[in-house]
C-alpha cells in the first residue's frame, strides 16, 4: 500500500509506454485529423528541446495496482481528435 505522501507526490504520468519522437506523434495526429503533415510549421529559430518522450506508467501502476489498464496510443489519439472536432472546432 502507498502512503499519503506517496499518493500526493506530484503528477501521475499516464502514457503509452512506447518510445516515440515528438515528430512521430505529430505525424500520427496529422493522420487522424486528415491533415497534411507537410503543412506543419516548425520554428527553426527556437532552441531544440526534447526529441522524444518516453511515457512511463510505473507510478500509476503502483498507485492503481490491478485497476490500471493502458489504452492503445492510436485509440487515444482517435478519441482525442473526435472530441476536438465535436467540442472545440466549429466548421
Amino acid at each position: 500500500n502507498l502512503s499519503f505522501d506517496e499518493l500526493t507526490e506530484g503528477l501521475i504520468n499516464l502514457g503509452s509506454e512506447n518510445k516515440a519522437t515528438i515528430l512521430a506523434y505529430v505525424k500520427r495526429i496529422c493522420d487522424f485529423m486528415e491533415y497534411n503533415f507537410d503543412h506543419v510549421l516548425f520554428d527553426a529559430n527556437k532552441e531544440v528541446g526534447v526529441h522524444s518522450k518516453y511515457l512511463d506508467n510505473t507510478y500509476a501502476k503502483r498507485l492503481l495496482l490491478d485497476k490500471f489498464k493502458c489504452t492503445d496510443i492510436d485509440i487515444s489519439f482517435r478519441e482525442t481528435v473526435d472530441y476536438f472536432y465535436k467540442n472545440i472546432i466549429t466548421l
